[in-house]
């Protein structure tokens, strides 16, 4: 007969967590929860977080930070934005202040499988 022995905690890209256990990969926030990795939400490449179905637009830097979730997936989207690209989200008084900047995308996406 196998036995087999139960350990509790989580498994996620090859690493073990314990139970309420955080982990940050590609942007994403996981948390280890009755054996399963749940979605969190998002970091920025700031570090600062933001929640799933959140967009944080930081004029400062001229981009916009999104983290959303839907249909078992969550992701994350980064753009900056600048003269010749301006975020549409913006208003329009924000949009005529744009500092010249390169413009592009940071993405992250993964599929939940519980």
């Amino acid at each position: 007969m196998i036995q087999i022995q139960y350990r509790p905690g989580c498994t996620k890209d090859g690493k073990n967590f314990k139970e309420g256990e955080v982990y940050r990969v590609e942007h994403l926030i996981y948390k280890c929860e009755n054996d399963f990795m749940f979605p969190q939400g998002c970091y920025t490449t700031d570090g600062n977080d933001i929640k799933i179905g959140q967009k944080v637009m930081d004029y400062d830097k001229n981009s916009i930070y999104e983290c959303f979730g839907a249909n078992l997936k969550i992701g994350y989207n980064e753009k900056y934005c600048g003269r010749f690209h301006p975020c549409e989200d913006f208003p329009e008084e924000e949009k005529k202040k744009f500092k010249p900047q390169h413009h592009y995308r940071v993405y992250s996406e993964a599929i939940i499988n519980p």
